[in-house]
């Protein structure tokens, strides 16, 4: 863990599929990156959570919609300000790599979480 001015931030791994996960956690957001060897940032977006069903997402970096769209969704379950980096991925990654998240989020809440006990109702078709 490094314990940063007003803060901690704590990074994990974690591959599934063939796909590569990390998260940087922070106490109210996270980062997540994913794709293949090495992170690369072509595509970045980012979402915050507006009110209990309702956010806003932009992509800042890259051509692919599909970050801006799985990063609200993120925003809205968790409450929490999300950035999502990836690689560019193949329309099946894309779906694969929205369930994995979901998966982790509901199974290892602590990967995204400092002091998680939380349980979420993590259903990536809801938002």
């Amino acid at each position: 863990m490094v314990t940063l001015t007003g803060g901690d931030i704590e990074h994990g791994n974690f591959t599934e599929m063939g796909l590569n996960f990390s998260v940087l956690k922070m106490s109210n957001s996270f980062i997540v990156w994913v794709g293949y060897d090495r992170p690369k940032l072509d595509v970045i977006s980012m979402a915050i959570n507006l009110s209990s069903n309702e956010s806003a997402s932009s992509r800042l970096l890259g051509s692919q919609n599909w970050t801006s769209s799985l990063s609200q969704k993120i925003s809205v379950k968790t409450n929490h300000q999300v950035f999502l980096f990836s690689d560019v991925l193949e329309s099946d990654e894309i779906q694969l790599c929205e369930k994995i998240i979901f998966q982790k989020l509901q199974e290892k809440p602590e990967l995204f979480f400092f002091g998680s006990s939380r349980k979420f109702d993590v259903n990536p078709s809801k938002s």
